[in-house]
């Protein structure tokens, strides 16, 4: 839009080029260097802007007590400089080259109208963003779906910003307010560069309000969705012989004994007779999983926070041989009911079918298990225990008293844990905040260069009005109007966005009740009336005071 808006002002200055005898391809050379030196600008200062934003990140991660960072690679200064080029390429010069279509006859006749782009434009400009992708992502093909992605994400914005621009442009057709019916139709009569700055804006807006407001609500539906009585404490490395000298160190403290569940390290040799290779999986965390040692358990009882989803469970503890398996785990190694699994434990050979498979409930924080077996079969191993409890703050001197006494057991304290990853998720989205600020900046440049880019005609509009009487705190009302819609519907946008996007991780991801905000929608709104209206209102406001004798004689 900048450069098709530099060059519209510089139709006339290239037909007296020719007039003076230059060829057309010697006058597009010239605009196509001058571009090419400010690309080149442009890539230079953006590049010393990320080294210093990537010096400010360093340092705020300094304060945070992370590691120092290593310093960004002497090559990635020729990042800026080329994207620039790139994006020229792509953007900048299918504009350029219709300069030679500009006839020196220009200067008598301007109603010859504006050279055509052609159909040149678009490929040029998905070449563009293609490579640049590709480039950043290391792939190609990765590249391109990422750009499918953004741009069926742009055009499902692009489509609800139509249904709320036809409904705010229908309800302002009902009201008498002089700015209210002009700023909407200030818009109406620009649809595509209001979508455009829509689609731009909302975006930013929407990841602000992802970070910030919606991170919190996840934090705290997970947070709400731990029972009460859930235990914060584990236990781990109890030897057979101590179990009764534990349960006695619980009942002397007045506190209710935990279950001790059994745990050997097995590894999964073979399924239905086959092998395990994880070289044969294609899914990372399954090569991890086949390449690590199992936690196996038994009992006789479905555990707690455990839903049988396919098979049955076996009745009392001589049950015959069998497995029960977690179905997330069954999924992920491509097990299914009735296959045989046989694990080696110690050098001991264990084999039999699979009858069962468990959803397991791992935000109880209770001692779950991937695989489950009867008893009596795994009456002979020799196992370690494991137990999870709950402790009040005050009686935190009990974990010490059983350290005391029992030096090989090892308590990890849940409360501490889940404190610390909530202390660097918060951390890491102040990191990523910073760079979606960016995305917002970006999207008010692009609400620059369409007031630019339809400065003219705004002027036309102003002086015309002003013509049949219109007063200018008038015509403040009607760009302050246009401003505040475009705010409006853009924040309204971004709200829906974190509200669909929060209640999607919330059931998709996380398997956590999602209770939308109520305030995102007005909150939202109101954030991008702010941002919209701070930043538009110092390029319009000059429109505001050009006289309109000057504007209807064409002097500006």
């Amino acid at each position: 839009m900048a450069v098709r808006r530099y060059l519209a002002r510089h139709w006339q200055s290239v037909a007296v080029m020719r007039c003076l005898g230059m060829s057309s391809g010697e006058v597009w050379q010239v605009f196509a260097l001058l571009f090419a030196l400010l690309a080149l600008a442009c890539g230079v200062a953006g590049a010393v802007l990320g080294y210093g934003l990537q010096w400010l990140l360093i340092s705020v991660a300094a304060g945070w007590g992370v590691a120092e960072l290593p310093p960004a690679a002497l090559w990635l200064w020729l990042l800026g400089p080329v994207s620039s080029l790139v994006l020229l390429l792509g953007l900048a010069l299918p504009p350029i080259l219709a300069l030679r279509q500009v006839s020196p006859l220009r200067v008598m006749r301007s109603e010859t109208g504006s050279p055509r782009v052609g159909a040149l434009a678009p490929v040029l400009a998905l070449a563009a963003l293609l490579l640049l992708a590709a480039w950043q992502v290391g792939d190609v093909t990765l590249g391109g779906w990422l750009l499918a992605a953004l741009g069926g994400f742009f055009v499902a914005v692009a489509l609800v910003s139509m249904l709320l621009l036809a409904l705010v442009r229908r309800l302002a057709r009902r009201s008498g307010a002089l700015g209210w019916r002009h700023g909407v139709a200030n818009l109406a009569r620009r649809p595509w560069l209001a979508l455009i700055q829509l689609v731009a804006l909302s975006v930013g807006l929407m990841a602000l309000l992802l970070l910030t407001v919606v991170r919190g609500d996840l934090i705290s539906s997970w947070q709400a969705s731990i029972p009460p009585d859930a235990p914060n404490k584990f236990a781990i490395n109890i030897q057979a012989d101590q179990r009764a000298a534990l349960t006695d160190s619980f009942v002397q403290q007045g506190m209710t004994v935990p279950e001790l569940s059994p745990m050997v390290r097995a590894r999964l040799t073979s399924i239905n007779g086959k092998a395990v290779n994880p070289a044969r999986f294609s899914d990372e965390r399954a090569r991890r999983l086949a390449e690590r040692e199992f936690n196996l358990s038994w009992r006789d009882t479905l555990p707690a926070g455990n839903q049988i989803v396919a098979g049955r469970w076996w009745q009392g503890a001589k049950a015959q041989p069998q497995f029960s398996v977690e179905a997330g785990l069954a999924e992920t190694l491509g097990i299914r009911l009735g296959d045989t699994l046989a694990f080696d434990i110690a050098g001991s050979h264990y084999q039999a079918k699979v009858t069962s498979l468990r959803q397991v409930a791992w935000d109880n924080f209770r001692a779950n298990f991937f695989v489950i077996a009867p008893p009596a079969w795994f009456a002979g191993e020799r196992a370690s225990y494991i137990t999870s409890f709950r402790l009040a703050a005050e009686d935190e001197a009990f974990v010490s008293s059983l350290l005391s006494r029992f030096p090989n057991l090892t308590v990890i304290d849940i409360g501490v844990i889940i404190t610390e990853v909530r202390a660097v998720i918060d951390r890491l989205s102040r990191a990523v905040e910073v760079m979606f600020l960016l995305s917002l900046a970006a999207g008010v440049l692009v609400l620059w260069a369409t007031f630019a880019a339809t400065r003219h005609e705004r002027l036309a509009d102003m002086g015309l009005m002003r013509a049949l009487g219109a007063s200018r705190a008038q015509l403040r009302t009607v760009l302050l109007s246009e401003l505040a819609f475009i705010g409006a519907l853009s924040g309204t946008l971004a709200g829906g966005g974190a509200m669909l996007t929060g209640a999607l991780l919330a059931s998709e991801l996380l398997s956590l009740p999602f209770a939308p905000n109520g305030w995102l929608l007005p909150g939202g709104a109101l954030l991008g009336i702010v941002i919209v209206c701070g930043a538009g209102w110092p390029l319009l406001a000059k429109v505001v005071n050009v006289p309109p004798l000057a504007v209807l004689r064409a002097e500006l």
